[in-house]
């Protein structure tokens, strides 16, 4: 243990006092590379910021709108929550991304090039969807933003609208049937009236 003289007078030097000194000579001896490691570490963090590829992220919301119903019960959220999770995944779908490339005038394989990610996700406990687009080019996921739920709108309403014409036909054809029946039996009323009685015979 080192020594040291106080007035003539020799005492030991405290073990707390000799480990500062120990470690701030470490501290001292080597802080030119702790600063070397700092400043290379913050140039290649500036370095690689200024080389990656910036993304960019829009969004949108759409609202299932499931009438005026005032009285909706708890059936009806679980089916407006399950609709919610159908449109979700239709809204992902191959095909109605194409008709998003065709109406912005690209081909679907450049679309996904430029677009990193696609989601459309129900918001829990609500009739709403919300879709998020990233991509390299803000103005693109913009745009795909907006047009996506549009053309699934378009879709919707294609859709429905071939089944109002499909049920449509199918109540024609059975009125249609039934209007027939009925000629029937009005020939069949006809020809039991015209039928000579025993009496006349």
């Amino acid at each position: 243990m080192q020594n040291v003289t106080d007035m003539g007078v020799e005492r030991p030097l405290a073990a707390p006092e000799l480990e500062i000194k120990v470690y701030l000579r470490l501290i001292w001896r080597w802080l030119w590379l702790l600063i070397l490691c700092g400043m290379v570490g913050g140039a290649a963090a500036y370095v690689f910021s200024q080389m990656s590829t910036p993304i960019y992220q829009a969004s949108s919301t759409l609202m299932i709108d499931e009438g005026s119903n005032v009285s909706a019960t708890y059936q009806d959220l679980i089916t407006a929550e399950r609709k919610a999770r159908t449109y979700a995944e239709l809204m992902t779908r191959d095909s109605t991304l194409a008709e998003v490339a065709a109406q912005l005038n690209l081909t679907p394989q450049s679309l996904d090039n430029d677009l990193s990610d696609i989601s459309v996700t129900p918001l829990r406990d609500t009739q709403l969807l919300k879709v998020q687009i990233e991509g390299i080019s803000p103005s693109l996921v913009t745009v795909v933003a907006d047009t996506l739920p549009a053309v699934f709108i378009q879709e919707l309403n294609r859709v429905q609208g071939e089944r109002f014409v499909t049920l449509k036909a199918g109540l024609q054809e059975q009125l249609d049937d039934l209007a027939t029946q009925i000629d029937l039996v009005q020939v069949e009323i006809g020809q039991v009236g015209e039928a000579p009685t025993p009496s006349e015979e």
